[in-house]
């Protein structure tokens, strides 16, 4: 029923990659997720890049949708020859599908989807990274459109796996790795980098998980607070005046190792 544009038949085939493969289908619905210096080896330009993934666009029926990630500049710069009008989706309001409100924490990330029928609610899923999340929401545009509620793909968007090296969540005795070894552009390469030196704002409130419980070295029966991972591979100190409303002593009366 539909199809999405990928970088290694493009390669394959060369400049009428999505017309081969498309060849002998039916397709009512496309998704162009990016457009980048990749494979330029073949291609030679960008404007080729972007002539070969807008086949799919053309290739649709006159009643066909075209999905599209607004946030990418190349794809925004062509969009004039499509012949289709786009369903946009990102991380903006100017987008028929966007998301607000991402957090990343060391689980992952949330984030909440809004529909052009002004709907919303709040995923999580495992991956990081703010691509991710855009891929994420053009899926759900997708299926929006054929008529699935957003509850009902909360559950499989919280199933989502990191594929293998693509800024997969590793955790070895209590270090957490950041595997991206087969990113191989230089868009991909800026996501990775940009989940890794995230750096919190001041006023926002993230999730994080308790990963250690500071005793006081004075006081046995008192503790200091604790540290939490509020994003891979990011930690901080929570006091333990500031764990709960009430004065305690222990964090465990409110918090243990593993808690969000």
């Amino acid at each position: 029923y539909g199809f999405v544009t990928r970088n290694d038949l493009m390669e394959k085939y060369g400049i009428e990659a999505i017309n081969s493969v498309e060849e002998g289908r039916s397709n009512k619905m496309g998704i162009i997720t990016s457009v980048g210096p990749q494979h330029l080896e073949t291609f030679h330009t960008l404007e080729n890049v972007q002539k070969t993934k807008f086949e799919l666009e053309a290739s649709l029926p006159s009643d066909g949708k075209i999905f599209v990630n607004w946030e990418d500049a190349n794809i925004r710069s062509y969009m004039g020859h499509a012949t289709h009008e786009a369903v946009k989706y990102g991380l903006n309001d100017s987008c028929h599908y966007y998301a607000t409100d991402i957090s990343a924490s060391s689980k992952g990330t949330s984030f909440t989807v809004h529909t052009p029928s002004g709907d919303s609610d709040v995923f999580t899923t495992k991956m990081v990274g703010a691509h991710n999340v855009i891929n994420i929401v053009g899926a759900i545009a997708v299926c929006c459109e054929l008529g699935i509620p957003l509850a009902k793909l909360k559950t499989q968007v919280r199933k989502l796996e990191s594929v293998p090296h693509r800024l997969q969540l590793i955790r070895r005795q209590g270090i957490t790795i950041i595997d991206d070894a087969f990113n191989a552009n230089p868009t991909g390469a800026k996501a990775a980098i940009d989940a890794i030196v995230f750096e919190p704002e001041v006023g926002a409130v993230y999730d994080a998980t308790v990963v250690k419980i500071l005793a006081s070295k004075d006081k046995p029966n008192e503790d200091i607070g604790c540290f939490v991972e509020y994003a891979p591979g990011k930690e901080g100190m929570v006091h333990i005046s500031k764990i709960a409303p009430r004065r305690i002593e222990k964090v465990e009366d409110v918090l243990k190792v593993g808690d969000v």
